[in-house]
């Protein structure tokens, strides 16, 4: 049996950090396990990957085909799959991932693709290529042709206990093809890893408010397992721990810390959380255990809209685990968002004061574009409620859903708030002071030249900007407006 998995490209963006594909390393070690042949092909970092994925449809001759899809590379995953069927009938397809997950009706129109994985992809398509009967496969969408409609199974979280899992394969998903987000790596080697998946948040513009609610963990001993075999296999000198919020349950993430202290690891480690699931307590043992940087999704100083989008956040109280994570001299990742229902010019000064009162070492500023919801849908309650009003004929006002700024001011305010960031005084003595190695000034660069920071947030939304602009999205694949 043989499997060929692909990672599609992701339009134009070629100066955009390349997401790892864990997902598929997952899948990739899965499929081992159970004796199959696996191959990869990542056309985001590969030039060659049109070369490749001739020889394998031509020599190799896979009989089943997995693509990892999200709403930007949605394109070419369609392109992909016409031309994988133009090439042999035989081969069976299977869509996943979270466009795939909240959209299965796309893929199976036409019997483009044979199968949809909704939500995690490593059992259902173990089963899947052992032929067992498609409808006990949890998680699996496809046309009965029985019935003659489409089978649309729930999403699937098995296995909830994650330790069952073999550790992503790397040989087969090579670590080093990929560039790592700024201020993600103090040190090289650098090894990512998971602790828990899923998040209990209810933020609405997150795809996790209806994708991946279920919350599982680890066991910490499971994870300290697979640090050592980082350290031993791949010479990690650093984790970066991938969850969507890594302190979601307190308790687990006390152990953990617990095990890596006990465990007397000589790595350093990253994580990203909600502020709001974090304690003096964790994060002295964070610290203890070796944690070097913490990413904050903070969003907004205003806490009406915190509120309407679902995020609970008391900005006093944040304030205070900022300065204690200061304190402990933890790296601070914050990110913000401009654009969120209501935004008016009050609130995104409330936002860049507080952004400017924290003492995060790295900011980002991000815009909330809701027009492109409909462009690139991922299935977000925000998306569906902005949908419904398009639809109902209410345009851009008459709903607090909307921002009462346009999206040029909003664009022109970002670069605003960069510039306040990153060239006050205060920062730039932060930047000359702090202890820092030549490795580190190598691996972030950005942080110490805010100028380049600019730059990269610039091109970052002048290119969302255009691509909106050029209406590119292809009604051939189902994708609304």
């Amino acid at each position: 049996m043989n499997v060929l998995l692909i990672s599609p490209r992701s339009g134009d963006k070629k100066w955009w950090p390349i997401h790892f594909p864990l997902g598929l390393a997952y899948i990739a070690s899965s499929l081992k396990h159970i004796k199959v042949s696996v191959r990869f092909i990542d056309f985001e970092v590969d030039v060659n990957a049109f070369k490749k994925l001739d020889d394998a449809l031509d020599c190799w001759r896979p009989d089943y085909v997995g693509i990892s899809v999200h709403a930007f590379c949605l394109s070419q995953a369609m392109s992909l799959a016409k031309y994988i069927r133009s090439k042999s009938s035989k081969i069976r397809l299977v869509a996943g991932g979270i466009y795939p997950s909240t959209f299965p009706e796309v893929f199976l129109k036409e019997s483009l693709y044979d199968f949809v994985i909704k939500g995690d992809g490593e059992v259902p398509f173990s089963q899947l290529v052992q032929d067992i009967p498609v409808g006990k496969i949890g998680g699996l969408c496809y046309f009965d042709t029985a019935t003659g409609r489409l089978h649309l199974g729930k999403t699937n979280y098995e296995p909830y206990d994650l330790e069952k899992l073999p550790f992503p394969d790397y040989e087969t998903v090579p670590l080093n093809n990929y560039i790592l987000r700024l201020g993600c790596a103090f040190r090289l080697p650098s090894y990512p890893i998971v602790f828990s998946r899923g998040c209990s948040g209810l933020c609405t513009y997150c795809t996790s408010f209806d994708f991946n609610k279920r919350h599982r963990t680890r066991d910490p001993k499971d994870v300290v397992m697979e640090i050592r075999h980082a350290i031993r296999e791949y010479g990690a000198r650093e984790i970066r721990f991938l969850d969507a919020c890594f302190s979601d349950d307190l308790e687990c993430a006390r152990r953990l810390c617990d095990a890596m202290i006990a465990g007397n690891l000589s790595v350093i480690w990253h994580c990203s959380t909600r502020i709001d699931r974090l304690d003096e307590d964790l994060l002295d043992r964070m610290k203890r255990a070796g944690c070097v940087s913490v990413g904050l999704g903070l969003e907004s100083g205003n806490e009406g809209l915190l509120t309407r989008v679902g995020k609970s956040l008391d900005i006093k109280k944040a304030r205070a685990l900022l300065r204690y994570c200061e304190k402990l001299g933890l790296f601070i990742r914050s990110s913000f968002m401009y654009g969120l229902p209501g935004e008016t010019e009050e609130t995104m000064m409330d936002t860049l004061r507080f952004a400017l009162d924290t003492p995060s070492d790295f900011a980002v500023f991000n815009f909330l574009d809701l027009r492109l919801m409909l462009s690139y849908p991922t299935g977000t309650q925000m998306e569906k409620e902005f949908h419904d009003l398009v639809e109902l004929g209410h345009g851009n006002s008459g709903s607090s859903l909307f921002p009462q700024v346009s999206g040029k001011r909003i664009k022109a305010f970002i670069l605003k708030s960069n510039m306040r960031f990153y060239f006050r005084w205060s920062f730039i003595k932060k930047c000359l002071t702090r202890k820092i190695n030549f490795e580190f000034l190598m691996l972030n660069a950005f942080w110490l030249l805010p100028g380049f920071i600019l730059d990269f947030m610039t091109r970052k939304f002048l290119y969302e900007f255009q691509k909106y602009e050029r209406g590119q999205n292809d009604v051939s694949t189902g994708v609304r407006r």
